[in-house]
Order: C-alpha cells, then structure tokens, then sequence
C-alpha cells in the first residue's frame, strides 16, 4: 500500500507538470486564434481535455489519500444551502448544453453546521455532474435540504435511467461502471462515486 501511494504520488507529479505547460501555451494560443478559426477550435478542446485529464489525476490523488487514511479535513461553521448553491452555480453551464433545469428546494430555517467546505463541494459537483450526466435533454433535476431531527439530508433527484438493485454497491467501487448502451455514451471513469 505504502508503495502503491508513493507511486500514485510520483505518476501524478510527473503528468502535472507536462500537463501545466500544455495548459499554459494552449490559453495563449487560444487568446491569439482568429475567432471563429479550425485553429481556435482545436485549441479548446486541448484546453478543456487539458481541464478533464487534471480533474481525473485530482481524483486518483484524492482516491488513494483516502484509501491511506490521509485525506485532512478543514472544518468550518458554515450554511450547507450556500455549498449546494455554489455547486448548482458551478455545474449551471453544463447542464444548460443539455438544456436541463436545476430546480432547488432549500430550507432556509436550518442553522449553520460544521463541516468542510471543499470536500462537501467536491462531493456536490460529483452527484450533480452525474445526474446532468444521465438525466435526458431538457428535463429536471431537483436538489433537496431537508432538516431531520438530528441530521440534515440533501437529495438530488433526476430522471435518468436509474440503476437496477442488484447493481448499487457495485457503483461505489473504483472504475467500476454499470456496462449499457447509455454508460459508454456518456463516458466517465468510475471514481465519482467512491469518492462521494
């Protein structure tokens, strides 16, 4: 285990640094492209697999920090309706591509709670990303806090083909996936869930 961590470590490291560069030049190129070009085209989506590759080696780091035991917390008195809307802002553009509507459903009457801010995000962006991600265009997710007697619940609620009960758990294993049609549509890496 210690070597596998000292090796994810190292991998990550060593593909952060080429992969800042690419970044770098690509957003020059970018800005100096002719609007509208092949050329500018080209160099957004280098820069947008630039983004998705560095989101996937962030998880792979996250993974085995919590695998080690090692992932820290930084806990902070805090409005967990501002973290969900927050999230909502933050995935809004993806999920207008697919003309889908975030609806919420706060309850504004609960106290601040302590808890950290960032992995609460974190964990909010992947459930968010997954119901845009398998919820049909133009439909309508719905995110819920709900205060309950001694906890609070958040629900996100979509319409997408949902997953068969003998196939939960399955789901919050590493790169693990539930094999259809629509999983290889919509691609992924399966380390969302064991995140959240």
């Amino acid at each position: 285990d210690k070597l596998k961590d000292e090796f994810v470590s190292m991998v990550s490291h060593e593909l952060r640094t080429p992969l800042t560069s690419i970044k770098a030049y690509a957003e020059t190129l970018v800005d100096m492209a002719e609007e509208g070009s092949v050329e500018k085209e080209f160099l957004n989506i280098i820069n947008e697999e630039s983004d998705r590759l560095n989101r996937l080696i962030n998880d792979i780091l996250d993974l085995s920090k919590i695998e080690a035991g090692k992932m820290e917390f930084i806990y902070d008195r805090a409005d967990i309706n501002e973290a969900i809307e927050k999230a909502v802002k933050n995935m809004f553009s993806y999920a207008e591509t697919k003309n889908i509507k975030i609806e919420q459903v706060l309850d504004y009457t609960m106290e601040k709670i302590l808890f950290d801010k960032d992995r609460i995000l974190q964990v909010l962006l992947n459930l968010i990303n997954n119901a845009i991600k398998f919820t049909k265009l133009g439909d309508t997710i719905i995110i819920r806090s709900i205060k309950e007697e001694d906890y609070i619940k958040i629900e996100i609620e979509d319409h997408g083909i949902g997953i068969d009960k003998e196939h939960i758990d399955v789901i919050f294993e590493k790169f693990k996936q539930i094999q259809n049609v629509l999983t290889r549509d919509v691609g992924g890496t399966g380390l969302g869930l064991p995140i959240c």
